[in-house]
C-alpha cells in the first residue's frame, strides 16, 4: 500500500473516532484543544515520509502514520494530566496581581469586557465593589482599565499583549478570578480563546451577555436578578453548559448544524426560527439565548434556584 494512502486513511479514522468520542460524551471538547496544537507534526509525518519514499529508506516511510497516532497520544496524555476546570479550589487560588474598583454613586450600569486568551477565567458576583480581580498568570500582568462615559462604567480586563495568546499544551498557567458588582445592571462581554470558564452569574444583574470563544468549557449559571436576559454564544468546538432558574422563560434561537442541543427537564415549543417555553412572554425573568457554534455540545438545564411572582 502506497505510505501516503496508509497516512490520510489512518488520519481520517483517528479524526472519526476522536469526534465520535466527543459528540458521545466520552471526551472532552477540550482535548481538542491540546490536539489542534500539534498538528506541525502532521506536517513533519509528511516530510519523513517523502524524505525516506527518495531515498533507500523506503520501508521507513509508513512511520508517517505512526507518527500521526502518537501525536493522539501525546495530546490525551497532556490533557489527562492537565488540572481540569473542577479541581480548582477557590479557598486556595494563589494570585501574583489584584485590581480593584470601588462603587461609584455617580455610576448606574457597567459595561464589563474580557479579552482572554487561553486558560481558566471565573467570575462572581460581589457587594463589596464595582470589580475586583484576583490573576496569576504566566504571561504577566493583564490591562486593567476603567473609565466613565456618562453614567456607564467601561470595564476592560486584556491579556498584557496579544502574543501571549499562544498556547502549547501543558505549559500555560493563566488563571483570572474576577467578580462584578450586584448592586448595578451588567453588559458583559467576553472574548477568549481555549480557555475553562465558570461564569457564575446567578447574583448579577445581567442585561446583555456576549461570548465569543474557541474550543472551550463553558458553565454559566443564570440567575433571576434581571427581568430579561439577552444572551449571544459564539463558539467552536466547546461543551456549554447553561443553567437557568425553576420559573424562568426561556427563548433560544439555533445556528449549530452540527451541535448537540439538549434541554433536559425544560420543555421548549417550535415557534417560527426559535424554541420557547410556554408562557414565556408572562415570565417574570426571561432568558433569551442566541447560539452559534460549529461542532459543539449545548445542554441547558435547571439550577437549584427558583424564581418567585413578583420577584423582581
Amino acid at each position: 500500500m502506497n505510505p501516503g494512502k496508509l497516512r490520510w486513511g489512518v488520519f481520517f479514522i483517528l479524526t472519526g473516532v476522536l469526534l465520535m468520542l466527543t459528540t458521545s460524551g466520552r471526551l472532552s471538547w477540550e482535548f481538542w484543544v491540546d490536539l489542534v496544537w500539534l498538528w506541525p507534526m502532521l506536517l513533519i509525518a509528511i516530510g519523513v515520509e517523502k524524505i525516506c519514499l527518495a531515498t533507500k529508506l523506503k520501508p521507513l516511510a509508513y512511520i508517517s502514520s505512526v507518527i500521526l497516532v502518537g501525536t493522539v497520544f501525546w495530546a490525551y496524555s497532556t490533557y489527562a494530566n492537565e488540572p481540569r476546570f473542577e479541581s480548582i479550589d477557590d479557598g486556595e487560588f494563589v494570585t501574583d496581581y489584584n485590581k480593584d474598583f470601588p462603587h461609584d454613586s455617580t455610576v448606574s450600569a457597567v459595561n464589563a469586557n474580557f479579552d482572554f486568551g487561553a486558560g481558566t477565567l471565573m467570575i462572581g458576583a460581589t457587594s463589596d465593589r464595582m470589580f475586583e480581580g484576583e490573576f496569576f498568570s504566566d504571561f504577566g500582568k493583564p490591562r486593567v482599565t476603567l473609565r466613565k462615559r456618562r453614567n456607564e462604567a467601561v470595564l476592560r480586563v486584556r491579556m498584557p499583549n496579544d502574543k501571549y495568546n499562544i498556547r502549547w499544551p501543558g505549559r500555560i498557567d493563566n488563571k483570572w478570578r474576577v467578580k462584578l458588582s450586584d448592586k448595578i445592571p451588567v453588559k458583559l462581554n467576553i472574548d477568549c480563546g481555549a480557555a475553562s470558564l465558570k461564569l457564575d452569574l446567578s447574583e448579577i444583574q445581567i442585561e446583555k451577555f456576549n461570548l465569543d470563544c474557541g474550543a472551550s468549557d463553558i458553565d454559566v449559571w443564570f440567575g433571576a436578578r434581571s427581568p430579561r436576559v439577552d444572551a449571544y454564544i459564539n463558539c467552536g468546538a466547546s461543551s456549554m453548559k447553561i443553567l437557568i432558574p425553576r420559573g424562568a422563560g426561556l427563548r433560544v434561537r439555533r445556528d449549530t448544524p452540527v451541535s448537540s442541543f439538549s434541554s433536559g427537564p425544560i420543555k421548549l415549543r417550535k415557534r417560527g426560527s426559535y424554541q420557547e417555553t410556554e408562557g414565556f412572554s408572562r415570565a417574570p425573568v426571561q432568558i433569551n439565548l442566541d447560539l452559534e457554534a460549529g461542532v459543539s455540545s449545548f445542554r441547558v438545564t435547571y439550577s437549584d434556584e427558583t424564581v418567585k411572582d413578583g420577584a423582581i
